[in-house]
């Protein structure tokens, strides 16, 4: 009886330490929680992006396209997923206004602004180079 009773106890503790796992892993996903000393904003601004390629491909519903762009003086080209209202030509610059709520202080890349803003409006610009609009998220 007393044997029950350990097996039982180890197995209790292991189910209790893998779900604060699976917890803490949900959690933190997409780095995408907030703590009690961090403050939401709600943000409004503009970023430009040139669109390097458009890869043809939508996703399973059918409402998004999948392009490849770059930030100017930025290295790393970003795969984004854009709704498909809006069509976006290979070798231009388009400029994107978000709005959404962000963690203050934080720094975002690319890729976690399309995935965590909504996109207000995009709109090609001719603007190149240090004429382009890069307001800050914060």
């Amino acid at each position: 009886m007393i044997k029950l009773a350990r097996a039982f106890i180890k197995i209790l503790a292991m189910v209790i330490v893998i779900g604060a796992f699976l917890f803490l892993i949900a959690s933190s996903e997409n780095g995408n929680t907030v703590n009690a000393n961090q403050q939401l904003k709600d943000v409004y601004f503009t970023r430009t992006y040139y669109v390097i390629k458009d890869l043809e491909l939508t996703d399973h519903t059918g409402n998004f396209h999948y392009y490849v762009i770059n930030q100017f003086l930025e290295d790393d080209p970003t795969v984004i997923k854009v709704e498909k209202q809006y069509i976006l030509e290979e070798n231009k610059n388009y400029e994107f206004t978000f709005h959404g709520e962000i963690v203050e202080k934080k720094d975002y890349r690319i890729k976690d602004l399309f995935e965590n803003l909504n996109i207000v409006e995009i709109e090609e610009t001719d603007k190149t180079g240090l004429d382009q609009v890069q307001e800050s998220v914060n």
